[in-house]
C-alpha cells in the first residue's frame, strides 16, 4: 500500500500484527514501514521498525477480561452502574440503572433531569445535600453512601443504596464521581415493619408497665 500511496505517501501509519519468534512464540508486534530512496528521489527499498507490545497487548486482553467478568458479576446481582462528569455535568449509566430510574436506554443524562425528579419528595432534599456534601473537598469523604427511594421504569417504589466515591482535581475542584446502585427494597420493607412491630409492642406494654411499675414501688 506504500508503493501506490503516491510520491507523498512516504510512511505507513503504525499498525499491530502478530509474528511467530525463533522460539515459536507469538509475539504481538506494532509496525512500521517507511519508503527508503536514493539520491534522485528513487525508491531503492524499505525500513521497518517493529516494536514488540506482547505485554501491553496481554494487559489490554486482562483488562477486557476483567471487565467481562464485572459485567455478568454485577448483571447477576442486579447492580447499577453509573459514571457523573462533574465537569460537564453529564451523567452516563448503565440500563440497569435506567430501569431504577425510569428510563428504558441509559445513556448521557443529567442529575436534575433524569436522577433527583424520580426521587421520593421526603428524600430528595437530603440526597441532594448528601450529594454536595460529597462534592465538596472540605467535607468529602473516601466513599460516600446514602439511601432513597425512586420511582422506577414499572412505576414502582424502590428502595436504593447508592455507593460512590468522587475525583477531585488538584485544584480541589470534584471532576467526576463513579458509583453502584443496589436495590434493597426488600431489606428495607423488612426493616421498617420489624420498627413498627417494635414501636407497636413498645406502646402496647407501656401501660401495663407504668402500674406494674407503681405496684412494686407500693410494695416497697
Amino acid at each position: 500500500s506504500i508503493l501506490s500511496g503516491g510520491p507523498d505517501k512516504e510512511q505507513v501509519d503504525s499498525f499491530e500484527t502478530g509474528i511467530v519468534s525463533r522460539d515459536n512464540e507469538l509475539l504481538d508486534i506494532s509496525l512500521t514501514v517507511s519508503l527508503v530512496k536514493d539520491e534522485m528521489g528513487n525508491i531503492t527499498g524499505l525500513s521497518q521498525i517493529a516494536r514488540d507490545i506482547s505485554v501491553q497487548k496481554q494487559n489490554e486482553r486482562m483488562i477486557k477480561e476483567n471487565e467481562e467478568h464485572l459485567r455478568l458479576a454485577t448483571q447477576a446481582a442486579e447492580i447499577g452502574i453509573f459514571d457523573i462528569d462533574l465537569v460537564l455535568n453529564k451523567m452516563n449509566w448503565d440500563k440497569r440503572s435506567g430501569e431504577l430510574f425510569g428510563s428504558t436506554t441509559g445513556g448521557l443524562l443529567t442529575l436534575e433531569n433524569d436522577f433527583l425528579p424520580f426521587l421520593h419528595d421526603e428524600d430528595r432534599d437530603r440526597v441532594n445535600d448528601k450529594l454536595k456534601e460529597a462534592y465538596d473537598f472540605n467535607t468529602s469523604k473516601e466513599n460516600y453512601v446514602v439511601e432513597y427511594r425512586c420511582l422506577g421504569i414499572d412505576k414502582k417504589l424502590r428502595w436504593i443504596r447508592a455507593i460512590g466515591k468522587v475525583y477531585f482535581n488538584p485544584k480541589g475542584q470534584a471532576v467526576r464521581s463513579l458509583g453502584i446502585l443496589l436495590d434493597i427494597t426488600q431489606s428495607k420493607t423488612e426493616e421498617i415493619k420489624k420498627n413498627d412491630f417494635v414501636a407497636i409492642i413498645s406502646h402496647e406494654l407501656k401501660t401495663p408497665l407504668t402500674s406494674l411499675k407503681s405496684y412494686v414501688q407500693l410494695l416497697l
